[in-house]
């Protein structure tokens, strides 16, 4: 009797076992979670895995997701950084035009610019290999100091000079997007906003490219700090060309006097 009670209490930890272990597995698929919340939630996550085997399976089509904050799979990706995702889901016919339009930080924004505020110089890389991409996309409405207004009027290089990272910045440009365009309402270009915000990297980079500067805002502590990029961003030339001329004049040297 000890020995049949003892193997019934093994048979019945047994199985406890088993359940606790399945619990956990439907846990993370939670019951009737349909392939396009997995397909959201994987883009949010930079799941590759999931995310071509979902697009693989050809239940369901990248423009037909939306999660309940206006993302679509491909926004989604490019705001965490996907890179791969990104890649993936343009691959497979991701419309690249879809705005975030759920009210919030990012009302209005496209992949591109997402990725721009971000600083994911990779998925904006990968965005502006797409023909479809809208280069100089702006966010929609008015900029003002709110949370759903903070960006209205910025374009993907407003964004970048903002973030201060010389990299991105140099990939839209090399892409050829406009430099000469404002924010609205604020009438500063990505010049400005690098020079406000003390980013003298992307500066210098947007002064290289010939970015012009907005007259209307330009006070005499903008045009000093912009003479000072001008004057770093020469001097290796200065240097160079002094270094030439030495060495043509001391070439010259003992050479006798043709006759």
């Amino acid at each position: 009797p000890v020995s049949s009670l003892h193997r019934g209490m093994w048979r019945t930890l047994l199985a406890a076992l088993v359940v606790a272990c399945l619990s956990v597995a439907v846990c993370d698929d939670e019951p009737g979670e349909s392939a396009y919340l997995r397909l959201a939630k994987a883009a949010h996550k930079c799941d590759l895995v999931a995310i071509k085997g979902l697009l693989d399976s050809e239940l369901i089509h990248p423009n037909e997701v939306l999660d309940d904050k206006g993302h679509s799979p491909l926004t989604a990706a490019a705001a965490k950084g996907c890179a791969e995702g990104v890649k993936e889901l343009l691959r497979y016919g991701a419309n690249v035009h879809h705005t975030v339009d759920a009210l919030g930080p990012f009302f209005g924004f496209n992949a591109l610019l997402l990725a721009a505020r971000k600083g994911h110089v990779d998925v904006a890389r990968t965005l502006l290999n797409s023909t479809d991409m809208d280069k100089d996309a702006v966010v929609p409405g008015r900029f003002a100091p709110t949370e759903h207004a903070m960006y209205a009027g910025h374009a993907a290089i407003h964004l970048a000079a903002i973030g201060g990272v010389p990299e991105l910045v140099e990939v839209l440009i090399e892409a050829g997007v406009r430099l000469d365009v404002r924010v609205s309402d604020k009438h500063l270009t990505a010049l400005d906003l690098a020079l406000l915000l003390e980013n003298w990297e992307a500066a210098a980079v947007l002064q290289r490219a010939g970015a012009p500067l907005s007259t209307d805002h330009l006070s005499w502590g903008m045009t000093v700090v912009l003479v000072l990029v001008g004057l770093i961003c020469s001097l290796p030339c200065i240097l160079a060309t002094r270094a030439r001329r030495r060495r043509r004049g001391s070439g010259r040297i003992g050479k006798p006097k043709r006759r």
